[in-house]
């Protein structure tokens, strides 16, 4: 049986940073133009993105691994892996790199959707018994089985009609998350 832990921690990630997301405020959309910062400058201009190292992400996990080794032709080997892991990417799980909250990255930081919480595989493996032969055709077969089973991912609630926050969010494919 092996016991393991394996971590890792990356900070400066990229991220498109909106820097002319409004303040918080009603959704009425002249409002929200007018609570940009750099509306007198560009009042036509609503997000002006720009590519930043704020993002960090974490991995942590406990991984279990037991063989039992070739007996009477027969080799298995059961794992468990219990996972966490947490980013400020938004991009991991919906294909675009924008921060949900441009003006406080770490609200952006929580589950990956991507990465399963735990999981188990079992893979067996039978040598068949061989038998002399013609050029050795009927030896070195094997059977293989191989099962992985793994726990649900999380789910992004995205609002693609109402911009509650106030703040222009809603950016296409993207829509305003819920928390």
């Amino acid at each position: 049986m092996n016991a393991a832990y394996v971590g890792n921690h990356v900070n400066g990630l990229p991220e498109y940073v909106n820097i002319n997301q409004p303040t918080l405020g009603s959704n009425d959309p002249t409002a929200e133009q007018q609570r940009r910062p750099y509306y007198s400058k560009f009042p036509y201009f609503s997000n002006i993105l720009q590519y930043s190292n704020v993002g960090r992400s974490n991995y942590d996990a406990l991984q279990l691994s037991l063989v039992a080794r070739s007996s009477h032709g027969l080799t298995a080997q059961a794992s468990y892996t219990l996972a966490d892991a947490h980013t400020t990417q938004s991009g991991e799980s919906d294909n675009f790199p924008f921060l949900k909250d441009s003006t406080n990255v770490s609200s952006s930081y929580a589950p990956m959707a991507s990465t399963p919480r735990q999981h188990f595989g079992l893979t067996v493996t039978y040598d068949l018994p061989g038998k002399k032969g013609f050029g050795q055709m009927l030896e070195g077969w094997s059977v293989n089985s191989a099962v992985n089973i793994l726990s649900g991912v999380g789910v992004d609630l995205n609002d693609f009609i109402i911009d509650f926050s106030g703040t222009g969010n809603i950016i296409p494919f993207q829509g305003n998350y819920w928390n």
